[in-house]
């Protein structure tokens, strides 16, 4: 992980706060396709202490979601795993339809 703090991890990954007043708070990454990936607290309403447990969300331009994982305990497997999905959209991209990715 190039950084150590998990607020420099997400936003040198272009992740952005999402503020929904009165309901939620996440840390947001949109891809093109207007998919998005949300990192938020285990309950799902709050941005995550920094020292975890995180839970990370990939949800279909229609918010469907995509892949979820519930918890994670350290900042350096957010980073992994949100490269991973980083690339499998890449990927998916220059193979696929982009049409077909957020109906997946």
């Amino acid at each position: 992980m190039p950084v150590k703090r998990p607020r420099q991890c997400l936003e040198s990954l272009g992740f952005v706060v999402l503020h929904t007043p009165g309901l939620a708070r996440a840390w947001s990454y949109e891809f093109s396709d207007g998919s998005s990936i949300l990192v938020t607290d285990v309950a799902g309403y709050d941005l995550p202490e920094s020292g975890g447990p995180y839970s990370v969300i990939w949800l279909s331009r229609r918010e469907e979601i995509r892949k979820y994982v519930p918890a994670i305990f350290q900042a350096k497997y957010v980073y992994r795993f949100v490269l991973r999905l980083q690339r499998q959209f890449q990927f998916q991209l220059q193979n696929h339809d982009p049409d077909s990715l957020s109906s997946e």
